[in-house]
């Protein structure tokens, strides 16, 4: 005999977890026909309570904030990139130079003392 239980991802969302007599379970879409089911059953799954994770195995990752502003810079220079843009070929050059120390950017070894690439503006 199956049962279900709703599992917190986070504060507000749920999945059903689906467990079974051999000791196996999963997690199943909330419109899974099993589920609803054994909803219209009767049945009533057990609420896990979302916790939050302790704070001491939060890690915040130093690359994400400076990848973070590479891409705007990278999204921001696109233009210069297309066939049909107005500017002479060494400018095209310049940019492109410009966008490759963007993507580089990771490869440098601390992320609290970043060199970031001046635009050819």
């Amino acid at each position: 005999m199956m049962h279900f239980k709703h599992i917190y991802i986070n504060k507000i969302d749920w999945v059903p977890r689906q467990y079974l007599d051999d000791g196996r379970s999963r997690y199943v879409h909330a419109k899974n026909e099993a589920y609803l089911a054994w909803i219209a059953d009767g049945n009533v799954p057990e609420v896990i309570p979302w916790e939050e994770p302790p704070m001491n195995i939060i890690v915040e990752d130093p690359w994400e904030s400076i990848r973070s502003s590479r891409n705007a810079l990278l999204r921001e220079s696109d233009w210069t990139q297309l066939p049909d843009v107005a500017l002479n070929k060494a400018t095209v050059k310049l940019w492109q130079a410009y966008r490759q120390a963007l993507r580089d950017i990771t490869l440098q070894p601390d992320p609290k003392n970043i060199v970031w690439p001046e635009s050819p503006q």
